[in-house]
């Protein structure tokens, strides 16, 4: 973690993770700009809090967010959510990126030293927690042109120190809910810890062997669920179809051993699931618009 005067940036031993700037604005108020390409982050200490507002702006990708009552929901690219958090948590990121904004409002703090520009605007937290029921729920929000500009606004702060405009932005967002009725909220998944945990089991086992197929009926049968259930919790988790989900992991695996490696083309097709070179090839140029071999020397050339 590296400290600086008005904020902190964390990041993971391992530099291609990724980073999070995190601005404490007030006590109690914090933002944060998130940038990461690894699936699991632990959480900063100063987010820790017994009773957190979180909202939650995904740009790209998608995140697990753990609500009050111990379900689980899932945010993806372009949406915008609040809910209520018991304790920070670790955060999971399904598919290994995120980018986004999370701002971070330790409500039990804010009551005890109100944040004055909340308090001469006139922003209720606990009133706004009760008209958008948090209290049991995850409120995905529509994107309403002004609710946009001010999202947009502030992730582009990201990379300045500006902490006046973020929180006036801040505040402005927090104003704008404030004075909205309930919106018709999106239908939202939501998935018990367990329905969670066999997803990722599931996802761990599908990505140990690349070239070995697993059915949905068998997987079912290891975790005592019916096929339609372990679909749903698969996709629920995410965001996409079992087929889907590995046909793109292979493309990955495949991309990289073609720019890393002097593997025969058949050799990676074998290895990514693929007894056909021909079919490998027209599933990889379906994926990155260039033949396997096209790939590999534009990614050689690259390096010269």
């Amino acid at each position: 973690m590296q400290q600086h005067e008005t904020y902190f940036t964390m990041c993971l031993p391992e530099s291609e993770a990724g980073n999070i700037r995190h601005f404490p604005l007030a006590p109690g108020v914090y933002l944060s700009f998130i940038r990461i390409h690894t699936d699991f982050w632990p959480v900063p200490p100063q987010e820790e809090a017994d009773h957190v507002l979180l909202l939650n702006y995904c740009l790209h990708g998608r995140c697990e967010v753990t609500l009050s009552n111990g379900k689980l929901a899932y945010l993806s690219d372009g949406q915008f959510a609040l809910s209520l958090q018991q304790l920070a948590k670790p955060c999971f990121y399904p598919n290994s990126f995120y980018e986004g904004l999370e701002v971070f409002l330790d409500l039990e703090l804010l009551r005890e030293t109100p944040y004055l520009l909340f308090a001469e605007l006139g922003i209720d937290l606990s009133e706004l927690c009760r008209r958008f029921r948090l209290s049991d729920s995850f409120c995905l929000l529509p994107l309403p042109e002004r609710t946009a500009e001010l999202l947009s606004c502030l992730w582009k702060l990201d990379g300045t120190e500006d902490i006046s405009t973020m929180k006036i932005l801040l505040a402005e967002l927090l104003l704008w809910l404030s004075r909205q009725e309930r919106p018709d909220s999106p239908h939202v998944q939501y998935f018990t810890p367990a329905q969670v945990q066999i997803a990722k089991r599931v996802q761990s086992i599908l990505t140990a062997d690349l070239s070995t197929e697993h059915t949905a009926k068998e997987l079912a049968g290891q975790f005592g669920v019916s096929e339609t259930s372990l679909k749903t919790y698969f996709a629920g988790v995410y965001g996409e179809n079992i087929s889907a989900y590995m046909r793109r992991a292979r493309m990955r695996h495949a991309a990289f051993l073609l720019e890393t490696t002097q593997m025969k083309i058949s050799e990676i097709a074998l290895q990514t699931g693929y007894d056909n070179q021909s079919k490998f090839a027209a599933v990889f140029k379906k994926a990155y618009q260039q033949s396997p071999l096209e790939y590999r020397r534009s990614k050689w050339l690259e390096k010269v």
